[in-house]
C-alpha cells in the first residue's frame, strides 16, 4: 500500500509539471523552434539561401538560437526539479508554490521574447519566396 500512496504523488507532480511547462506560450514557442525545426529550418536556409554573404550570417543566426534554447531548456529542468521538490515537502506553503510558478512565468516571457526577436532577425534577413521555402522544408 505505501508504494500506492507514493505513485499518487507522483501523478500530481507529473501533472503540476505538465501545467507548469506546457500552458506557456513560451514554451510553446520554444517547441516550434527547436531540435527538428529548428534543423528543417537550417537545411531550408542552405538549400534556398544560395549567396554565401547572406548565408553566413542566417547560419550564425540559428547557432545563437540553437544555444539559446538549450540553455532555456537546461533553466526550464531546474523548474522542474524546483517544483518537483517543492511537491515533496510535505510544509511546503502557497507561497514557496507561488515563488516557482512566478519563475516560471518571467522564463515563460523570456521565451517569447527571444522567439519573436530571432524571428523578426529571420525576416529581415530573408525575402518572401525565401521565407515560405525554407520554411517548407522538411526532412
Amino acid at each position: 500500500m505505501r508504494h500506492r500512496h507514493r505513485q499518487g504523488g507522483q501523478t500530481l507532480i507529473v501533472i503540476a509539471l505538465g501545467i507548469l511547462l506546457l500552458g506557456g506560450a513560451g514554451h510553446a514557442a520554444h517547441a516550434l523552434m527547436s531540435g527538428g525545426a529548428l534543423a528543417n529550418v537550417r537545411k531550408g536556409v542552405g538549400q534556398w539561401v544560395t549567396d554565401p554573404d547572406r548565408q553566413a550570417p542566417l547560419m550564425a543566426e540559428l547557432d545563437a538560437w540553437e544555444s539559446e534554447q538549450k540553455e532555456l531548456e537546461r533553466r526550464f529542468r531546474q523548474l522542474e526539479s524546483r517544483l518537483a521538490q517543492t511537491m515533496e515537502r510535505h510544509d511546503a506553503t502557497k507561497a514557496d508554490f507561488e515563488q516557482v510558478f512566478d519563475d516560471a512565468d518571467r522564463l515563460d516571457a523570456e521565451l517569447r521574447d527571444r522567439f519573436l526577436e530571432r524571428r523578426t532577425s529571420l525576416r529581415a534577413q530573408l525575402t518572401e519566396s525565401e521565407w515560405v521555402a525554407v520554411f517548407a522544408t522538411k526532412h
